[in-house]
């Protein structure tokens, strides 16, 4: 029993010190593979398809947005959509950015805004939510949405609400020519902790690989979704004009 549990052991602790220096988690996982779309609906449509299943398990679903990015804006209002109309529950969308109060029309979606609540409340109301037997979307920036960030505020709600989440965030790839450098993006934090950022080493690395395809069509809209960690999803898209 021994000769077969220790290598397991060692082998798993090896992948942790990998996850750890590297400091963007365990290895991604492919749920759409790279691919041309017509418009940013088809990427939610995808994702929400394979991916239905896991998010029915969680009472909470993190979004996290870049802002100002309009293929963003609408794979997060379909995703909303497909949430309430194929999901048969009840949801409420927590901001602490103001959207507009049609945004997912035509499904009426209850929206809270979290700076409309002193923040020594904010907890109390928010389990008042899900003690309704509402589900929360929360909508974040997508440097707070990731779990793979310790101080992101994903974490904090987590521990706040004591629940698990699950979170699906939003990056545009670098596709330019200038924004195709990694540098110190992804140097390990004990060598540059002020340049190090794992969101944004992840995001050129990706964009770096897809450089590389030739079969994707760049002039033309772009999306992948990929499994990053337990919990965290993203969503990579390159809107040519954008």
């Amino acid at each position: 029993m021994n000769k077969i549990l220790w290598p397991m052991v060692a082998f798993c602790m090896l992948i942790s010190l990998y996850w750890v220096f590297t400091g963007i988690g365990p290895q991604s996982i492919p749920v759409i593979r790279p691919s041309n779309f017509n418009t940013p609906f088809e990427i939610a449509e995808y994702t929400y398809r394979q991916l239905f299943p896991r998010i029915a398990n969680h009472q909470a679903i993190v979004f996290g947005s870049e802002g100002n990015r309009p293929e963003q804006a609408e794979i997060f209002k379909k995703f909303v959509q497909l949430l309430v109309e194929r999901g048969k529950q009840s949801y409420i969308v927590a901001s602490d950015t103001r959207l507009k109060d049609n945004m997912f029309d035509p499904v009426q979606v209850e929206q809270l805004y979290l700076n409309d609540i002193p923040e020594q409340h904010r907890r109390q109301k928010l389990n008042e939510v899900l003690l309704s037997g509402k589900k929360i979307i929360f909508f974040l920036s997508s440097f707070d949405a990731v779990h793979f960030r310790r101080e992101a505020m994903v974490n904090i709600i987590e521990d706040a609400l004591k629940l698990k989440s699950i979170s699906f965030v939003m990056a545009r790839l670098a596709l330019h020519p200038d924004e195709i450098t990694i540098a110190n993006l992804c140097v390990p934090p004990a060598k540059d902790e002020m340049n190090y950022n794992p969101l944004a080493c992840l995001v050129r690395t990706k964009s770096a690989n897809l450089q590389k395809n030739k079969k994707i069509d760049k002039s033309k809209l772009i999306g992948f979704t990929e499994q990053q960690g337990q919990n965290d999803f993203m969503i990579y898209t390159w809107l040519p004009k954008n």
